[in-house]
C-alpha cells in the first residue's frame, strides 16, 4: 500500500488553476498577497510555511490558548489573517473548524453578533465574520468559502479544495480542487516518517492558506485538537 501511495504521489502532477468566485459572494473571501502566481516549493514545519530556502516563514498559526481549540493565522509580516476555531467535533474521524476575519467575506455579510462572539470566548465588542469552513471526515478534509445566507439565515459555502492523506506510512497529501473533476493544486512528502517538516510544492494560482490549512488539518500532529 505504501509502495503504491508513493508512487501515485510521484506521478502526480501539480495543475495551474485560476480561482473563481461568483461577483459579490466570496469575492473578498481570498487574500490575493497569498495566491501564488507561479509553481512554488515551500517547506511546513510544523504549523508553519515557508519559503523554500528562507529562514522565516511566510505562513504561521499559532496556538491561542491552553486546549488548542483556537489558533490564529498571520503571515510573515505578523498580519493577522484570521482565527482559527475548532466548532463542532464528532469523535475522532468527523469534524468542523471554522475560521473568521474582521473584514466582510461577501457584499452586506453581516459580523458575529454578540451571542456567537461569547460562544467563541471573544471579546463582546471584537469585529469578526464568518470566513471559511474545513470539514474532516476520515483521510478526506474539504475547505470551502463562505458565499452569502439562506432563506434561513444559515451560511451557505462554496467548496474550493479537498484534501487526501495518501496511505501510506510516510506522511504525504495531496491537495485538489473541489468537484468531480478536481485537479492536484499542491501536494507534501514528509522527510521522513514522522517528522513534522515535509517539502511541499504548490501550482499556480493557488491560494497558500488554504493548503496551510489543509496540510494541517490532513498530516497526524501539528494542531490536533483544532484538525483532528
Amino acid at each position: 500500500m505504501g509502495n503504491a501511495a508513493a508512487k501515485e504521489f510521484e506521478s502526480t502532477d501539480i495543475a495551474k488553476v485560476t480561482l473563481h468566485l461568483h461577483p459579490h459572494k466570496g469575492e473578498n473571501a481570498v487574500d490575493t498577497e497569498l495566491v501564488t502566481t507561479k509553481p512554488t516549493k515551500c517547506v511546513q514545519k510544523g504549523d508553519d510555511l515557508y519559503y523554500k530556502d528562507y529562514d522565516e516563514p511566510c505562513l504561521t498559526l499559532s496556538r491561542d490558548d491552553v486546549f488548542r481549540k483556537k489558533g490564529t493565522l498571520k503571515n510573515c509580516d505578523g498580519r493577522e489573517l484570521g482565527k482559527v476555531v475548532l466548532s463542532k467535533h464528532f469523535g475522532t474521524e468527523t469534524e468542523t473548524t471554522c475560521i473568521y476575519r474582521e473584514w466582510p467575506t461577501y457584499k452586506n455579510q453581516k459580523a458575529l453578533t454578540a451571542e456567537e462572539l461569547k460562544k467563541l470566548k471573544e471579546p463582546k465588542d471584537a469585529n469578526m465574520h464568518l470566513f471559511a469552513k474545513i470539514e474532516r471526515v476520515a483521510a478526506w478534509t474539504s475547505y470551502s468559502i463562505v458565499t452569502d445566507v439562506n432563506d434561513k439565515n444559515e451560511p451557505t459555502f462554496k467548496p474550493l479544495y479537498v484534501a487526501q492523506k495518501l496511505p501510506s506510512m510516510k506522511s504525504m497529501q495531496l491537495v485538489k480542487t473541489a468537484g468531480e473533476e478536481g485537479v492536484v493544486v499542491a501536494k507534501a512528502a514528509a522527510r521522513k516518517r514522522g517528522s513534522r517538516e515535509s517539502d511541499v510544492e504548490i501550482g499556480e494560482g493557488a491560494d497558500m492558506v488554504a493548503v496551510l490549512i489543509l496540510l494541517i488539518a490532513t498530516k497526524p500532529g501539528s494542531h490536533a485538537e483544532l484538525f483532528a
